[in-house]
């Protein structure tokens, strides 16, 4: 993908082949900023959920 990208040096980039759709593997959702240190707080370090 070669949209909004900035390439120094380099002659005549190509297109090659579609990027993915990340939202037919993945379900997400974007919290707001202002959640940033409670979401750090509730997912950093160790996790019980992966072996502590």
């Amino acid at each position: 993908m070669i949209e909004h990208s900035l390439f120094h040096n380099v002659a005549d980039p190509k297109e090659q082949g579609t990027a993915f759709d990340p939202t037919a593997f993945y379900s997400c959702t974007i919290d707001p900023a202002t959640a940033l240190p409670e979401v750090l707080a509730a997912f950093s370090g160790p996790q019980d959920s992966i072996g502590r």
